[in-house]
């Protein structure tokens, strides 16, 4: 099985909210956030740096960096559905690559993790993100490109 990345389209955001996998779905609920808001608000702010994993014929994940909270901060961020699962080794085998795509104009990237989300915390890991404080249930985590 092979995933494609193209440039995310605002259609992706409403094609994905309601198949986010369950994990992604309680860091959202946690941080008061909509799914559906979420994912347009990251492709608008990320533009032209969103995009969307597409797995057989459908979103699977959309991706991308928005500017941050300091001028060349930018927020890092990840959300999908359970279809990434079909195309793991892919997808760490290509992460890091598009991760030095979207941070290239940034002089760090950052974000939260929710503590119970094992696969993006291994994931962040695998990127050479460091973590920076638990304040229960997020964990903050940066990495300077």
């Amino acid at each position: 099985m092979k995933g494609n990345v193209r440039p995310s389209m605002i259609e992706d955001a409403y094609a994905l909210h309601t198949k986010l996998r369950a994990a992604d779905l309680l860091e959202l609920t946690t941080l008061g956030v909509d799914p559906l808001e979420s994912l347009v608000q990251g492709h608008l702010r990320a533009h032209p740096q969103a995009y969307s994993v597409v797995v057989k014929g459908q979103v699977a994940g959309m991706f991308g960096v928005c500017p941050g909270i300091e001028p060349k901060f930018g927020c890092v961020w990840l959300l999908g559905s359970e279809d990434l699962l079909e195309i793991q080794e892919q997808l760490l085998r290509d992460s890091k690559a598009w991760l030095d795509v979207i941070s290239k104009d940034y002089d760090l990237i950052y974000n939260v993790v929710h503590e119970l989300n094992s696969v993006h915390i291994r994931w962040i890991e695998f990127l050479g993100f460091k973590f920076l404080r638990h304040t229960s249930p997020h964990i903050e985590f940066a990495r300077i490109p």
